[in-house]
């Protein structure tokens, strides 16, 4: 009976994600200070929350054989759009509600060119990326954006904190629950597989593909933005350097997690693992007083490996 439970997990995509988590958990444990403390781990949480809500719509993305490179910028978008409309004097609510539109707005764009011009999403969001930093830098570098003194109860239920926790642990983690069930058992997340899977038995199948591709896009650019209204309601400022390098940490977080950079497999179990192993990483790292370039090295070495494994479990399945 274990032989079999341990085979059953051992076929699990996430199953290399969260042996990797443990044993890096259990590393850091030992030989970094404080990193098994309740504040040690409600840093970690809340290093990995941005990051992890713009992850959720990039798995979906990504199952449905899309990519979206711009996810960092958008993000960046969000924040700019809600601080400059609160600094405009708009109601906080309504900016935050078209602070999320920009966002769905740019995903549109993204999947109307990738779909209508059969152009790969990969050169779309990447000239995308360019194009909304480029406009940010042009219209926020001569002033600085802060909403330091301004008090607001909406902001506060965005993302204040709660005991060692900010509220955007909690969104973080309601989103991955809907992603969850949404991808394993809905008829759009059967949809969602098929197209990333094989995209002309899908069109066979009845499936509006173009349609369910924009519909993806929409939702990762929504997300992106919503994570970067939550960005500015913890730190209650705007810098046009804000969510650069995110796009690959999100990537390396889903691929880490199990998704197929091919398509047609993703999980959002696996996602939340994966966001939750680059929060620990950069956690226990700083605490041990290991320079942040390393980082960035250690992603690059866990993504190839991960892709590497990604390939082989999916030729033996």
């Amino acid at each position: 009976m274990r032989m079999s439970v341990l085979t059953w997990l051992k076929s699990k995509p996430e199953f290399g994600t969260f042996a990797s988590f443990l044993c890096i958990f259990i590393f850091f444990g030992v030989f970094a200070p404080r990193f098994l403390t309740i504040e040690s781990i409600g840093s970690m949480l809340n290093m990995a929350v941005e990051l992890g809500i713009v992850v959720v719509g990039v798995t979906l993305l990504m199952t449905g054989g899309e990519f979206d490179l711009s996810v960092g910028s958008v993000f960046a978008l969000g924040n700019f759009v809600f601080i400059y409309l609160i600094l405009q004097n708009f109601p906080i609510f309504l900016g935050f509600i078209l602070a999320i539109a920009s966002g769905v707005i740019i995903g549109i764009i993204n999947g109307w060119i990738t779909t209508r011009f059969a152009v790969p999403s990969f050169i779309v969001t990447l000239g995308m990326l360019w194009a909304i930093r480029g406009f940010l830098l042009f219209l926020a570098t001569k002033q600085w954006w802060t909403l330091y003194g301004i008090q607001s109860t909406f902001l506060d239920v965005l993302n204040g904190k709660t005991f060692i926790f900010y509220n955007a642990v909690f969104w973080f983690l309601v989103l991955v629950v809907i992603g969850h069930i949404v991808l394993e058992n809905t008829r759009f997340g059967n949809q969602i597989r098929a197209c990333g899977g094989d995209k002309l038995n899908a069109r066979f199948m009845g499936i509006n593909v173009n349609k369910l591709k924009i519909f993806t896009f929409m939702l990762t650019g929504g997300l992106a933005a919503f994570a970067g209204t939550t960005n500015l309601s913890r730190f209650r400022y705007f810098h046009w350097y804000l969510g650069v390098g995110m796009e690959l940490e999100a990537v390396a977080a889903v691929v880490l997690g199990g998704t197929l950079l091919t398509g047609g497999y993703g999980t959002l179990i696996g996602s939340l693992i994966g966001v939750l192993l680059l929060s620990m990483l950069r956690n226990g790292m700083i605490l041990l007083g290991i320079p942040g370039y390393w980082y960035q090295a250690i992603i690059g070495a866990f993504f190839i490996i991960a892709m590497a494994l990604n390939i082989k479990l999916r030729a033996k399945r």
